[in-house]
């Protein structure tokens, strides 16, 4: 997923 961890959004995703 794209996005960074502990970002857990509906736009970015809480996995790399």
């Amino acid at each position: 997923h794209m996005g960074k961890e502990g970002d857990a959004t509906p736009f970015t995703d809480v996995t790399v």
